[in-house]
Formats: C-alpha cells, sequence, structure tokens
C-alpha cells in the first residue's frame, strides 16, 4: 500500500446531476441558491446551484443554442446585474404561457 496520493484521481470535479427545471409542476415555487458561475471558453455559462425542492446541482444557463432556463427573467431579476447572481438565492416558478410554444415560461424572483 503506498501513502501517495494520485492527484489525477484527487481533482477530478465531484459528479454533478443537471436540474431539470422543465420537469417541475407549473406555479410550484422552489428556492435556489446559486453557489457558483462558470464561463466556458466557449462562452456557455453554467452555475452550481443548491435547492431542497430540486434534484440536482448544475443548472446551465446559457450553451450552444442560447440563453435557457430562464435566464433573461434570472438576469431581470438582478437588474441586469449579473455578478448579483452568484451567492444569492431566488424562487424559481413555471409558469403558464401563451407567447410561449411550450405552453410556459420559466419566472425568477429574488429573495431579499
Amino acid at each position: 500500500m503506498s501513502n501517495e496520493i494520485d492527484w489525477n484521481e484527487a481533482l477530478k470535479p465531484a459528479p454533478s446531476e443537471q436540474v431539470s427545471l422543465a420537469g417541475t409542476t407549473i406555479d410550484e415555487a422552489h428556492k435556489v441558491t446559486f453557489v457558483s458561475l462558470t464561463q466556458t471558453p466557449q462562452g456557455y455559462i453554467v452555475a452550481n446551484v443548491e435547492s431542497e425542492t430540486l434534484e440536482g446541482d448544475t443548472l446551465w444557463l446559457r450553451g450552444k443554442y442560447g440563453s435557457q432556463n430562464g435566464f433573461g427573467s434570472l438576469l431581470h431579476a438582478v437588474e441586469n446585474e449579473g455578478e448579483m447572481i452568484e451567492g444569492n438565492s431566488f424562487i424559481f416558478t413555471k409558469v403558464e404561457s401563451s407567447k410561449s410554444p411550450k405552453g410556459y415560461a420559466y419566472r425568477w424572483q429574488k429573495v431579499n
């Protein structure tokens, strides 16, 4: 048995599970805390989140096809001050929307 540390194993990122907002119920509120935000070299934005009512810890906000998971509403909740997302909590609600082809939209409200 060796006492040497295998740094390739020790530095591997922890497994993560993507949060599925689409699977939530209409008008059901969920508190979500944004632990950290990361921008990839491609410009994608991913958040590490915590929630007592949603499964998963990874939430994509901008990907290959642009904004997703209500990123526009989230920015509106912080008055377009993106740096105000990290470290703060928000109430997420999936709401009915006649403007959306899917029939729903995502709404984010900052917890004071």
